[in-house]
């Protein structure tokens, strides 16, 4: 029988992607039609957790030859992500540039640096011909990528939460199409796992109570939301869903026109458990839910809403610095290590 997430990418729009891979899960993920590959700051970290003696090789190399720790991060973050675009290579080739991607992102101490941000996304592309980079969603993240897509780089916007976030890139990316004639590949993310994540921390710590049932749809309902106002407003670009903690973080976006990326352990799980397909994306949530949600989340009516935030305010939204932290708990472990290495 076809594994699941095969017949989802067959019999439907939604597509796959392979999220922090070992360069062996991405040789197991391509048996199953997976569009790309994603990684993000957390990527060294695993692999340093799993032994990877690349990586200890890579990092004894580059602090001989390199004074400077963010660079040598850099360039272990390139390194190790190029074994991976390397296995992806020949699908991008054959599909004429059209998948295969291999997503890296960078420094996040820099993520409110936009000029720091631009010219590191430049260097990352160095890397290998089938690299996509990941813009954080921070003020900074939106000023880099518009110039980006003014140059004709394929891009991922991360950190995604909220509806004003979705809004202001696909006019980011409107305004420069329009002034350069390019229209590159843009994935908008909505991190529907980590906003589930950090809901039942936040209403665990403020002692709210919210219907379970409801709870466990928070996540889904911002994505299935940014969704439908990408199909009305005719926006460019692809949605991503991300930061699955859950299956339904998968299987509530079967059907619609988007990508979602999961771990290979995922992947595993999802084919193990063979799953009826059938469309989520266009189900309608009873209002009685929405509005438990509205009125005892104060940061779930700023998701909802598309007017509820600046771009100035993205950086600040408590899902986001939640997500931001163990970004850059994952890069200072890593770092911390190659000084170790430095000292000897």
């Amino acid at each position: 029988m076809t594994a699941y997430v095969k017949r989802v990418q067959d019999q439907t729009p939604t597509k796959l992607w392979v999220n922090n891979p070992l360069p062996e899960e991405v040789e197991e993920a391509l048996a199953f039609d997976v569009f790309g590959a994603t990684t993000n700051p957390t990527y060294l970290s695993k692999l340093m957790k799993a032994g990877d003696q690349g990586l200890r090789e890579c990092m004894g190399e580059f602090v001989k030859k390199e004074p400077d720790d963010d660079r040598v991060m850099e360039e272990l973050q390139k390194a190790m992500i190029k074994r991976l675009a390397e296995k992806l290579l020949p699908l991008f080739r054959a599909s004429n540039g059209q998948k295969g991607f291999v997503a890296i992102q960078g420094n996040p101490h820099y993520d409110r640096d936009a000029d720091y941000i631009y010219e590191e996304a430049l260097r990352y592309f160095e890397a290998a011909p089938n690299i996509i980079v990941k813009m954080p969603g921070t003020q900074a993240g939106h000023e880099a990528f518009e110039r980006l897509v003014a140059e004709n780089k394929p891009l991922i916007v991360t950190q995604g939460f909220t509806m004003a976030q979705s809004d202001s890139i696909f006019q980011a990316y409107r305004r420069a199409s329009l002034g350069s004639g390019y229209q590159p590949p843009m994935f908008m993310t909505t991190l529907t796992g980590i906003f589930d994540q950090f809901t039942a921390e936040y209403t665990k710590k403020h002692h709210i109570s919210v219907t379970p049932e409801v709870l466990s749809q928070a996540g889904c309902l911002i994505s299935h939301r940014v969704y439908q106002y990408w199909k009305e407003k005719h926006a460019a670009g692809v949605l991503m869903g991300g930061g699955a903690r859950g299956i339904q973080h998968f299987t509530e976006m079967v059907g619609g026109a988007m990508h979602v990326t999961v771990n290979y352990s995922f992947i595993e799980e999802l084919n193990e458990l063979n799953l009826d397909i059938s469309n989520k994306m266009d189900a309608k949530p009873g209002d009685e839910v929405v509005w438990e949600l509205l009125e005892k989340l104060p940061y779930f009516r700023q998701a909802w809403e598309v007017d509820a935030q600046r771009r100035e305010d993205f950086e600040n939204y408590e899902p986001f610095l939640y997500f931001e932290s163990s970004f850059l708990e994952a890069w200072d472990l890593v770092q911390e290590e190659l000084r170790a290495e430095r000292r000897g």
